[in-house]
């Protein structure tokens, strides 16, 4: 059983969102930074450990999920019944 002790909100959204954010997915990286997956505006991005969007990366299809597959390496699972996933 887990028990929350603190709950805070943090903003993940940045200029060129066209919607509204949707998390579906998030991982820690070493450097203490994070990604979290935005599946509403199809970006990955990387939030410093003060919980600043410092950067994005567009992908094509609709992102869910990201896991560490290295030590600054990430794999995101996408869900879209499409010839072109990968």
């Amino acid at each position: 059983m887990f028990e929350v002790k603190k709950h805070v909100l943090h903003t993940v959204k940045v200029a060129d969102d066209q919607k509204l954010c949707n998390i579906t997915g998030i991982c820690k990286l070493a450097t203490e930074e994070f990604l979290p997956v935005d599946n509403f505006n199809l970006k990955i991005k990387l939030m410093d450990s003060n919980y600043k969007v410092t950067s994005t990366c567009d992908v094509p299809r609709n992102p869910q999920d990201v896991c560490l597959i290295g030590e600054r390496e990430a794999a995101v699972s996408v869900n879209k019944n499409s010839e072109d996933r990968h």
